[in-house]
Order: C-alpha cells, then structure tokens, then sequence
C-alpha cells in the first residue's frame, strides 16, 4: 500500500514541524553526516522520538514511508571503532561545510568535536586524542587543510563570529562595553550621574549588523526567560512609553523588515494605537546595563525607537508566543496574557514565568513588611528613617536592595516598586526616590 503526504492545506503546526525536521535530516545525510546524534545535537530529541514510536508500533503509516525513502535508520547506529584524529577531523570539515566556519560548540558539533579541536588547536596539530599519535594527527592536519581553504589554528571563535555581526556569544549584549562604570563614581552619593555614565555605554553598530538579526536574537532571549519588551516612542523631545503587542518579519521590495504593533496598555491587546516599521538597514545601537538589554532604531517615519526588555524580573504582564500570520507568509509574535504559561522560542525548552520564582516572592514579602512598618510609624509622622534595629530585617533588605542596584542588578520593576517608597536611608537620609531612580526611565536620557 503506497502512504501519501497529508493534503497540505490540512496540515497541522506538529505536522508542519515534523516534516522541516525531516529536511533537515535528509540535508544532513546527503552532506555526509553518519547519522548519530551525540548529547545536544540539533535533532537528538527528533531521531529519538521516531525510533521509539517505531518500537512501540506507534509510528504512523505515511511518516514510516517518509523515512524509509530518507533512509532513517530506526536502530541507532554504532560507532564501528573508537574515533580516531581523522575521524574528528573529517566531522570539522563536514560542520565548516554546514555552518561556514570550523568553531564547533557543545550546542553546534557535539561534546566531543569540541573538546578534540580545542585541544588540537592549542597544540598547534601536535596532539588531538589523548590515545593518538604525532602520525595520526599529522594526517588530521592534513584532512583540514585540504578540506577548509585558508586553514589556520587562530580562525575565528564562535564568540569572535558573533562579535563582528554586533552580537556575541549569546546572541545579543555586548561582550565588551565601550566604556567601563567607575567603581568609585558608581558608589558615590551623587546617583544622578549614573545615567549620564549609563549613557556613555551605548555601543554603536554597523549598519550592515542588521535590526532584524538583532531583534530576533532579542525575542528569543525575551521569550526564554518570560519577560516582556517595552516599546519607547521619542518624536522631538517627548517620549511616548509603550507596549509591544506584535513583531511581523516579512519582506518589502526584497529587503527583511519589521513591523511591530504597540499598545499603551499591555494587559489589553484591543487598545492598540500605533505600528511602526523598522527597515532590516536603520539599527543604530544596543545598550546592555547588565540587567536591562535592548536596541534602538528608527521607523519609517524617522521616529527613534526603542525596544528594551528587563533580562533578571521583567514585568511580568505577558509573554510571547510565536504564531503565522493569516495576511502574509511571515512571523508573528503575539503577546498572551499573564496567566498565560510562557512557551519559548526554542523548541523543547519551557520556563516558568519569574513571577513565580522565590526571588520575587521573598522581595514581595520584605516589600509587605516594609509598607507595614511605615504605615505603623503613622500618616503624619513624615518620612520614616530607615535605621538599624535589634532586628535589622528592613535595614537589611534595604542595603542589600541599594547595593543591586548600585551594581546595576536589580530588576526594573523591583525598582519601580522601591522608588514609590516613603522612607530615608543611610547618614545623608537618601530618599529611595533619589535611590533608585537612576534605573527607571528618565525621560530625558536614554533607557539605562
């Protein structure tokens, strides 16, 4: 009996999944892959979902034909020996083949490759394997200059490759600021220069870098740790805080673009006021504080745009899922409600919201005792002096709140929460107003 594709306007997102899985196989085979998927491989999970649902004769009909024809081998093959220094050296050609370099991680090429071109780079081609021979690796030496033009021992890192696209190692901040914080400027009373300082860390970016590239990598970060992005708006002095509701990754006239969707009020995705369009050629910079990352850009009306999210809190209000879109072939990430679990980008990984975590639950505690404490002084009383006591709980929290963010560590919404706080702190009885205001937005400087 001949097994068919299903129609394709009936196909289903698992279905859809699967057979781009089934791609990417058949590409991998014809390029000379062997077929086995070591501990972190792209499609580890995928080949072994399939030979387990062939084991239980769970598999179906049209999908067990679709593997045969690919030459899916449903037992797991076997390393006929113990890899040799050629052996690694002909998988390293196969992953410049693949990715265009030969910077192999545990992610991209597998524990293994990794550890061997590691030590078979610092060694200059003297030693791979620890049970090799100067002969064997002489031979390893010679499969990658034939295999990879311009072969040297100090090509390009990961990390390296990722700088020179305005990225690094994990995908977005700068690796590097352009200009360190002073220590001694950083614990000075004087918190208003914090932002000036702040503003110094912006790092430009060439244009060629590209907004989409960044943006992308910024979502995904985004969506991994369950926070939302915030969308500010600057036309002529003023600034319009928002929002975002969507970003559309489509093409205009042959060129990537972005369109985003944003609201003034999150919770409700009706009260949608603004779209802005940003050009794959207008990203300007980044910026990174360490706890707050983000981009700016400029849309199509010449506005500048920034879209920033909070790397350790977050607000908690939604989350972002990715869906297609029903007008135009392109991507779209919507943003869910709050209640709504957080499905990341990456498939087969989930998290948690970080409204659930123990940090922001025992902050919410020391915040309730604290609030109680101060109503407790009285109404009239002026401002309460945080001082130490026999206890110390509420001095404790305090200093220790002060001194994140001194570090710039501390989280942009539990920042917003202290900032409304009517007490005074240390000898020059600081208000937390002048405290912590330095790591919310001002409205005349740019996001710190």
């Amino acid at each position: 009996m001949q097994h068919t594709y299903p129609r394709l306007n009936r196909l289903t997102n698992e279905t859809k999944a699967w057979l781009a899985s089934l791609e990417r196989y058949t590409h991998l085979k014809s390029v000379g892959w062997n077929g086995i998927t070591p501990r972190g491989h792209e499609l580890e999970k995928w080949v072994q979902k399939q030979r387990t649902l062939h084991h239980q004769a769970k598999l179906l009909p049209w999908k067990k034909a679709a593997l045969d024809k690919a030459g899916f081998a449903f037992v797991a093959p076997r390393k006929s020996k113990t890899p040799t220094d050629q052996d690694h050296a002909r998988n390293l050609v196969v992953f410049f083949q693949l990715h265009g370099h030969y910077a192999p991680t545990q992610t991209d090429g597998g524990a293994a490759l990794t550890k061997w071109w590691g030590r078979f780079r610092d060694t200059n081609g003297q030693s791979g394997l620890t049970t090799g021979s100067k002969e064997s690796a002489l031979e390893a030496l010679q499969i990658l200059k034939s295999g990879i033009p311009e072969f040297v021992f100090d090509g390009a890192s990961k990390s390296q490759i990722n700088e020179s696209k305005g990225l690094t190692f994990n995908g977005f901040n700068p690796k590097q600021p352009t200009h360190e914080i002073d220590a001694d400027l950083l614990i000075h009373s004087n918190m208003k220069k914090l932002p000036q300082l702040l503003l110094e860390r912006v790092s430009s970016i060439e244009k060629s870098a590209g907004a989409l590239s960044v943006i992308t990598k910024m979502l995904r970060r985004a969506a991994l740790f369950g926070q939302v992005l915030r969308v500010e708006i600057r036309e002529g002095g003023d600034t319009d805080h928002s929002w975002l509701v969507d970003i559309e990754l489509f093409k205009r006239d042959g060129v990537d673009r972005i369109r985003t969707t944003v609201s003034s009020n999150p919770v409700n995705v009706n009260d949608i006021y603004s779209s802005l369009i940003l050009s794959d050629t207008t990203l300007i910079g980044y910026y990174d504080n360490r706890s707050r990352y983000g981009c700016i850009s400029t849309d199509h009306l010449g506005r500048q745009v920034i879209i920033s999210y909070d790397a350790i809190l977050g607000d908690q209000m939604s989350s972002l899922t990715k869906r297609k879109s029903k007008l135009m072939p392109s991507t779209v990430y919507m943003v869910k409600p709050r209640p709504l679990a957080i499905q990341s980008l990456i498939d087969g990984h989930r998290r948690r919201m970080s409204a659930t975590t123990t940090a922001h639950i025992q902050f919410l505690r020391n915040m309730n005792d604290l609030i109680s404490r101060i109503k407790a002084h009285g109404k009239n009383a002026g401002l309460v002096h945080l001082k130490w006591n026999d206890k110390g709980y509420a001095y404790k929290f305090m200093e220790h709140m002060i001194r994140k963010s001194r570090d710039m560590s501390l989280s942009f919404s539990h920042a917003e929460q202290l900032h409304s706080i009517n007490v005074t702190w240390g000898k020059e009885r600081i208000q937390c107003a002048d405290l912590f205001g330095p790591i919310l937005h001002p409205q005349d400087q740019l996001p710190v």
